[in-house]
């Protein structure tokens, strides 16, 4: 069972709702008539047409923007030629990504040349062939996880990097931060393991790096752009610190794609001050967030994010599962 099922199933058990893994990570809690359902995150209730929405991140961004929601100026385009024009017209850098794809795929963050843009539309359209370019927000990047009407945890998100110590190279520390026990090749550990691939020697190059480079005494060296943990990055519980308005905004997103649970990607300078004085907006909506950034944090507070979904299935004054 993947660690963020276990979770879900540990939750359950501590309320002592009785629960049977039916494998396909597909969860059934409680019994007979008052029994539930949970795929991941994706509860027995969460609505198919929510779902759809928010898997197409144009189509999000279309309804939240209608919606009054702030969210990134972005165009959907097919060909290099169309890329290149709509980066253009954008001020300051640009994100490229595909339309739909998961867990950073094929994302590429910070662009401001043509050249960036073509070797990051070339990355993305491997994947699908509808290509994202997108205004970047300036500022953190958060991912806010909403059970029902309550933002319960939000977390920054930092790209996979490296801290330097002057003496060793960029694949012995590679190597050193895939000692961490934490770390793993697929979703049974909180963390993912550092790789070096195509995609890293290339945003190694652009910071005058190779994977024999010995980067400086406390030099920080990025392996990724896409500030994603499961692409080897990292996240640091903030939940505390999330302003109200910041919470709800994170609520209004999911309720107006018409999710239960989800993970509202956010993006502002100062997540301690509201989105209407600091800036910001919301880049997308995902309607199975993952838990493991929010149960086991690289820094901060561990949420029980998976205890919430329970009590959003079985209320305190539901009937006994």
């Amino acid at each position: 069972m993947r660690a963020d099922t276990r979770a879900l199933a540990d939750a359950a058990e501590k309320r002592g709702i009785p629960w049977v893994y039916l494998g396909n990570l597909h969860l059934r809690l409680g019994e007979g008539r008052h029994q539930r359902h949970l795929y991941r995150t994706y509860t027995d209730r969460t609505s198919h047409l929510g779902w759809v929405i928010a898997r197409d991140k144009a189509h999000t961004n279309r309804v939240l923007r209608e919606a009054g929601l702030p969210v990134p100026r972005q165009a959907v385009v097919t060909s290099l030629d169309e890329a290149i024009h709509a980066a253009s017209e954008m001020d300051g850098p640009v994100v490229v990504k595909p339309r739909s794809a998961d867990n950073g795929v094929g994302i590429t963050v910070g662009i401001t040349e043509p050249d960036q843009v073509a070797t990051a539309f070339r990355k993305a359209i491997r994947h699908e062939e509808g290509v994202l370019v997108e205004q970047q927000i300036p500022g953190d990047d958060y991912r806010l996880f909403v059970v029902g009407d309550r933002t319960v945890a939000a977390a920054r998100r930092e790209a996979a990097h490296l801290v330097g110590d002057g003496v060793r190279s960029v694949t012995e520390l590679i190597a050193e931060v895939n000692l961490d026990p934490l770390r793993g090749e697929g979703k049974e550990t909180p963390l993912r393991r550092l790789v070096q691939d195509d995609d890293s020697l290339g945003v190694l190059r652009v910071q005058g790096h190779a994977p024999d480079s010995v980067p400086d005494e406390g030099e920080r060296v990025f392996l990724r752009t896409a500030r994603n943990v499961s692409m080897g990055g990292t996240a640091t519980d903030v939940t505390d610190l999330v302003h109200p308005d910041n919470r709800d905004l994170a609520v209004r997103a999911t309720r107006t794609v018409g999710l239960d649970v989800a993970g509202v990607d956010f993006l502002t300078p100062d997540i301690a001050r509201s989105h209407r004085d600091a800036g910001g907006g919301v880049c997308e909506v995902n309607p199975t967030p993952g838990m493991r950034m929010h149960l086991w944090p690289s820094e901060g507070e561990p949420r029980d994010v998976a205890g919430a979904i329970i009590d959003l299935l079985f209320p305190p004054d539901a009937p006994s599962p």
